[in-house]
């Protein structure tokens, strides 16, 4: 007895990683690395600003040993203080504390 053959096709679609851009840093003080990943990064090396426009992601971890729950920010644009680590974001945003991976 034959069996029928059976195709089965597979669409995957893979957003291209070459257009978009990485960052990554250390918190002020030491206290965590964080990861910057947007369609634009724009760097002012003399005031440490540092701003990110589209689909942004942002992913903060705690330099703490042991401490495994980070924050994880996406949003339309973020502009970050490396002297401070403070943040300014816009659009939609949406924060969550995740555990690291």
């Amino acid at each position: 007895m034959k069996r029928p053959l059976l195709a089965v096709a597979v669409l995957c679609v893979v957003a291209s990683a070459q257009d978009r851009k990485h960052y990554l840093s250390t918190m002020p003080d030491d206290k965590g690395r964080l990861s910057i990943v947007a369609d634009n990064i724009d760097k002012n090396w003399t005031s440490s600003e540092v701003h990110c426009k589209g689909g942004v992601l942002v992913e903060i971890w705690p330099g703490t040993k042991g401490y495994s729950i980070g924050t994880v920010i996406h949003a339309d644009e973020v502009d970050l203080n490396e002297k401070s680590g403070e943040f300014s974001v816009r659009g939609n945003v949406k924060v969550t504390l995740e555990n690291r991976k």
